[in-house]
């Protein structure tokens, strides 16, 4: 049969039509590991969050009793399509290291065999080598299948055992929502991630244990107006503005600003404390713990204003300073020595390019 679907109430009849046929109700061991594999991959049933990682009280808890002997706690697990559970604490044996010169690592393991139709807590035993090998867990569909738990270190000369967890855990299912992410997290255990799709912006976010923060924005990239500070002129008329931007992991943004001057006007600072300066996106503020550098450039072709057709420019928000604007520097234009100057004048013809990734304070 080239078809076969299970499980279903009853078998197809395919008495008076054979192509049909395929249909079943039975389900071997087999097929049973087929479906549930497809469910959910090896872990251990337990959430982590910050609380409960207490290493005596987490599942299957490993403590050495002697050099021969682990015992390990209770614990629940899925392993290969097929539910274990160990109700009390066990021990296992491990094989002493007689070799007086090398190591050994095994591998302890809950080992589903379904020939012998059972699981259990067993040890793969690894190899005394100059470079001892961690052996690798079964994975043989209809075989044995088998979840690590532990790496066990065997030192040389009958040494004591040494486990180190490998095993993996359960982790929340992920939710979509309409409403803002933030407000969903709320209800939402902790290790979630959401992914936001409403119409007004997509993106993914994560609820852990230090709180909220939107890890990606989904989608196209979001566009905004930036905007040129500290004029003589108040929002300089004339200017022809671009910026684009998107979250690109937890509280960092990838942005891009293009601002040209296309007038006859050169737009000089308004002499205060602040330089030339140009704005970053509203809900992107920067993160203020630190200060950040920017990189631009600025294009004179008339070499306007004084300044030179190409000038190598750097952003500046200092420590402290959580807005959303970033100050404009570039080269003494006369002598090295002098350093970096602030913007003063934003030259006719002329436009300001500045794009790079910097650390926002995160969506509140």
């Amino acid at each position: 049969m080239a078809e076969i679907s299970y499980p279903f109430e009853k078998d197809t009849d395919i008495s008076s039509k054979p192509e049909d046929g395929g249909g079943r109700t039975a389900v071997t061991q087999n097929d049973w590991q087929n479906m549930a594999t497809m469910w959910s991959g090896d872990r251990i049933n337990h959430v982590l969050t910050k609380g409960n990682m207490v290493t005596e009280t987490m599942p299957f808890h490993a403590s050495v009793t002697d050099v021969n002997t682990i015992t390990v706690g209770k614990g629940e697990a899925y392993v290969g399509g097929f539910y274990y559970k160990l109700d009390a604490p066990t021990s296992v044996r491990v094989d002493t290291n007689l070799n007086t010169r090398y190591d050994r690592k095994d591998l302890l393991v809950i080992r589903a065999d379904l020939a012998k139709g059972y699981a259990k807590l067993e040890i793969s035993r690894g190899v005394e080598t100059s470079n001892p090998q961690i052996p690798q867990p079964a994975r043989q569909p209809g075989g044995m299948w088998e979840l690590p738990l532990y790496v066990i270190t065997v030192p040389k000369n009958s040494g004591r055992p040494v486990p180190d967890a490998v095993h993996p855990y359960a982790t929340p299912d992920d939710v979509a929502s309409v409403a803002p992410a933030q407000s969903v997290a709320y209800h939402q255990p902790e290790g979630t991630f959401l992914r936001c799709l409403s119409p007004g912006g997509q993106y993914e976010a994560f609820n852990g244990a230090d709180g909220f923060t939107i890890t990606r924005d989904l989608g196209a990239t979001k566009t905004y107006t930036p905007q040129i500070l500290y004029t003589r002129v108040t929002n300089p008329p004339g200017l022809v503005a671009r910026g684009r931007y998107r979250r690109i992991a937890p509280n960092l943004v990838w942005y891009s600003i293009d601002i040209n001057n296309p007038t006859n006007n050169d737009y000089w600072n308004d002499a205060k404390d602040n330089c030339i300066s140009f704005t970053l996106p509203e809900d992107a503020k920067l993160n203020g713990n630190t200060g950040q550098v920017f990189s631009g450039l600025l294009t004179n072709g008339g070499y306007d204003a004084g300044m030179p057709n190409f000038v190598d420019l750097r952003g500046y928000a200092w420590g402290g300073h959580a807005g959303d604007y970033v100050r404009i520097l570039h080269q003494n234009f006369k002598y090295l020595h002098e350093g970096l100057d602030y913007m003063r004048v934003f030259p006719r013809k002329s436009y300001i390019l500045f794009s790079g990734v910097y650390e926002t304070q995160g969506l509140k």
